[in-house]
Protein backbone atom coordinates (compact mmCIF):
# COMPACT_ATOMS: atom_id res chain seq x y z
CA UNK A 1 0.00 0.00 0.00
CA UNK A 2 1.59 3.35 -1.02
CA UNK A 3 1.35 5.78 2.13
CA UNK A 4 1.00 9.12 -0.10
CA UNK A 5 -2.14 7.59 -1.95
CA UNK A 6 -3.85 6.95 0.95
CA UNK A 7 -2.93 10.39 2.65
CA UNK A 8 -3.93 12.54 -0.31
CA UNK A 9 -7.30 10.35 -0.17
CA UNK A 10 -7.85 11.19 3.88
CA UNK A 11 -6.26 14.74 2.83
CA UNK A 12 -9.50 15.00 0.51
CA UNK A 13 -11.91 13.95 2.66
CA UNK A 14 -14.28 16.35 4.14
CA UNK A 15 -15.26 15.08 7.66
CA UNK A 16 -18.00 15.46 9.42
CA UNK A 17 -18.00 16.83 12.99
CA UNK A 18 -18.37 13.29 14.12
CA UNK A 19 -15.27 12.12 12.04
CA UNK A 20 -12.87 14.67 12.38
CA UNK A 21 -11.36 13.36 15.27
CA UNK A 22 -10.95 9.72 13.68
CA UNK A 23 -9.50 11.14 10.07
CA UNK A 24 -6.74 13.22 12.33
CA UNK A 25 -5.45 10.15 13.92
CA UNK A 26 -5.57 8.54 10.31
CA UNK A 27 -3.67 10.74 8.78
CA UNK A 28 -1.16 10.87 12.44
CA UNK A 29 -0.54 7.27 11.78
CA UNK A 30 0.62 7.55 8.13
CA UNK A 31 2.75 10.66 8.49
CA UNK A 32 4.21 9.56 11.66
CA UNK A 33 4.40 5.63 12.17
CA UNK A 34 6.64 3.12 9.57
CA UNK A 35 3.81 0.82 9.44
CA UNK A 36 0.28 2.21 9.57
CA UNK A 37 -1.62 -0.37 8.15
CA UNK A 38 0.21 -3.45 9.70
CA UNK A 39 -2.24 -5.73 11.61
CA UNK A 40 0.67 -6.07 14.46
CA UNK A 41 0.83 -2.04 15.29
CA UNK A 42 -1.37 -2.11 18.57
CA UNK A 43 -0.50 1.56 19.68
CA UNK A 44 -2.32 3.59 18.83
CA UNK A 45 -4.02 0.94 16.47
CA UNK A 46 -3.43 0.62 12.82
CA UNK A 47 -6.32 1.91 9.51
CA UNK A 48 -8.65 -1.20 8.16
CA UNK A 49 -10.90 -0.56 5.18
CA UNK A 50 -14.24 -1.67 4.99
CA UNK A 51 -17.42 -1.26 1.96
CA UNK A 52 -20.91 -0.10 2.95
CA UNK A 53 -22.87 -2.25 -0.52
CA UNK A 54 -26.17 -1.30 -1.33
CA UNK A 55 -28.43 -3.63 -2.81
CA UNK A 56 -29.16 -3.28 -6.75
CA UNK A 57 -32.88 -2.20 -5.44
CA UNK A 58 -31.13 0.75 -3.41
CA UNK A 59 -33.28 -0.55 -0.77
CA UNK A 60 -30.75 -2.94 1.36
CA UNK A 61 -27.25 -2.69 2.54
CA UNK A 62 -24.50 -6.04 3.05
CA UNK A 63 -23.97 -6.89 6.70
CA UNK A 64 -21.90 -9.63 7.66
CA UNK A 65 -22.22 -11.65 11.11
CA UNK A 66 -18.00 -11.30 12.23
CA UNK A 67 -16.87 -14.27 13.30
CA UNK A 68 -14.51 -12.89 15.92
CA UNK A 69 -16.52 -10.00 17.27
CA UNK A 70 -19.99 -11.59 17.07
CA UNK A 71 -21.38 -9.08 16.12
CA UNK A 72 -23.50 -7.33 12.88
CA UNK A 73 -21.01 -5.31 10.56
CA UNK A 74 -19.96 -3.93 7.39
CA UNK A 75 -17.56 -6.52 5.28
CA UNK A 76 -14.35 -5.03 5.73
CA UNK A 77 -10.49 -5.50 7.62
CA UNK A 78 -6.67 -5.35 7.21
CA UNK A 79 -5.24 -3.67 4.45
CA UNK A 80 -2.81 -6.02 2.52
CA UNK A 81 0.74 -4.61 0.90
CA UNK A 82 -0.59 -6.10 -2.26
CA UNK A 83 -3.91 -3.40 -2.18
CA UNK A 84 -3.11 -0.70 -4.47
CA UNK A 85 -5.58 1.91 -2.58
CA UNK A 86 -7.46 1.92 0.26
CA UNK A 87 -10.52 1.51 -2.04
CA UNK A 88 -8.94 -1.62 -3.22
CA UNK A 89 -8.77 -2.78 0.12
CA UNK A 90 -12.55 -2.31 0.76
CA UNK A 91 -13.19 -4.16 -2.41
CA UNK A 92 -11.12 -7.16 -1.80
CA UNK A 93 -12.33 -7.65 1.76
CA UNK A 94 -15.92 -7.13 0.46
CA UNK A 95 -15.12 -9.88 -1.98
CA UNK A 96 -13.91 -11.84 0.37
CA UNK A 97 -15.94 -12.34 2.75
CA UNK A 98 -19.38 -12.17 0.57
CA UNK A 99 -18.66 -13.19 -3.06
CA UNK A 100 -20.80 -10.02 -4.03
CA UNK A 101 -20.75 -9.10 -7.20
CA UNK A 102 -19.79 -5.22 -7.36
CA UNK A 103 -20.51 -2.29 -9.65
CA UNK A 104 -16.83 -1.80 -11.85
CA UNK A 105 -16.41 1.99 -11.14
CA UNK A 106 -15.00 2.89 -8.18
CA UNK A 107 -15.97 3.46 -4.64
CA UNK A 108 -16.84 6.40 -2.69
CA UNK A 109 -14.82 7.36 0.76
CA UNK A 110 -18.01 8.63 2.56
CA UNK A 111 -17.07 7.99 5.94
CA UNK A 112 -14.22 7.37 8.88
CA UNK A 113 -14.73 5.79 11.81
CA UNK A 114 -12.22 4.91 15.06
CA UNK A 115 -13.59 1.95 16.80
CA UNK A 116 -12.14 -0.64 19.86
CA UNK A 117 -11.16 -4.03 19.09
CA UNK A 118 -10.89 -6.06 22.42
CA UNK A 119 -7.93 -8.34 23.33
CA UNK A 120 -7.92 -11.47 22.11
CA UNK A 121 -5.46 -14.56 22.87
CA UNK A 122 -2.77 -12.45 22.93
CA UNK A 123 -3.48 -9.50 20.53
CA UNK A 124 -4.06 -6.60 22.84
CA UNK A 125 -7.13 -4.48 22.56
CA UNK A 126 -6.65 -1.49 19.75
CA UNK A 127 -8.00 0.39 17.68
CA UNK A 128 -8.90 0.05 13.99
CA UNK A 129 -9.49 3.47 12.03
CA UNK A 130 -11.35 2.22 9.45
CA UNK A 131 -12.02 3.86 5.75
CA UNK A 132 -15.08 3.18 4.98
CA UNK A 133 -16.52 2.92 1.14
CA UNK A 134 -19.90 2.69 -0.38
CA UNK A 135 -20.40 0.47 -3.33
CA UNK A 136 -23.00 -0.61 -5.38
CA UNK A 137 -23.86 -4.40 -5.83
CA UNK A 138 -25.10 -5.86 -9.34
CA UNK A 139 -27.01 -8.84 -7.60
CA UNK A 140 -28.50 -9.86 -4.18
CA UNK A 141 -26.11 -13.20 -4.76
CA UNK A 142 -24.07 -14.35 -1.64
CA UNK A 143 -21.40 -16.83 -0.50
CA UNK A 144 -20.09 -16.05 2.94
CA UNK A 145 -16.28 -17.10 3.58
CA UNK A 146 -15.57 -19.45 6.47
CA UNK A 147 -14.44 -15.73 8.08
CA UNK A 148 -17.91 -14.67 8.59
CA UNK A 149 -20.35 -16.39 9.94
CA UNK A 150 -23.33 -15.14 7.84
CA UNK A 151 -24.10 -12.42 5.17
CA UNK A 152 -27.32 -10.85 4.63
CA UNK A 153 -28.74 -8.05 2.58
CA UNK A 154 -30.71 -5.62 5.48
CA UNK A 155 -33.36 -3.31 4.78
CA UNK A 156 -32.07 0.61 5.55
CA UNK A 157 -35.11 0.58 7.67
CA UNK A 158 -34.19 -2.21 10.42
CA UNK A 159 -30.43 -1.47 9.99
CA UNK A 160 -31.77 2.77 11.58
CA UNK A 161 -33.62 1.06 14.18
CA UNK A 162 -32.34 -2.54 14.96
CA UNK A 163 -29.78 -3.60 17.44
CA UNK A 164 -26.39 -2.27 15.45
CA UNK A 165 -23.73 -1.08 16.68
CA UNK A 166 -23.41 3.53 16.15
CA UNK A 167 -20.61 2.35 14.01
CA UNK A 168 -22.81 1.13 11.62
CA UNK A 169 -26.19 3.07 11.97
CA UNK A 170 -24.33 6.82 11.29
CA UNK A 171 -22.44 5.81 8.03
CA UNK A 172 -25.90 3.51 7.13
CA UNK A 173 -27.61 6.89 7.65
CA UNK A 174 -25.41 8.99 5.41
CA UNK A 175 -25.58 6.20 2.83
CA UNK A 176 -29.02 6.22 2.68
CA UNK A 177 -29.37 10.46 2.31
CA UNK A 178 -26.61 9.61 -0.73
CA UNK A 179 -28.90 6.57 -2.36
CA UNK A 180 -31.84 8.63 -1.98
CA UNK A 181 -30.54 11.59 -3.78
CA UNK A 182 -30.37 10.87 -7.32
CA UNK A 183 -27.73 13.87 -7.48
CA UNK A 184 -25.47 12.57 -5.32
CA UNK A 185 -21.52 11.23 -5.93
CA UNK A 186 -22.97 7.64 -5.61
CA UNK A 187 -24.28 8.19 -8.55
CA UNK A 188 -21.18 9.49 -10.62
Amino acid sequence: MDNSAALASLQSFSATLDEQHALKEMIALITDTDAPFSDAQFVPGHITASGFVVDPDRRAMLLIHHGKLGIWVQPGGHVEKVDASLEAAARREVVEETAVRLASHEGLLFDVDAHEIPQRGAQPAHVHFDVRFAFAALSQDLTQSEEVRAAAWVGFDDVLCGPYQESVKRPATKLLTMVMNPTSDFYR
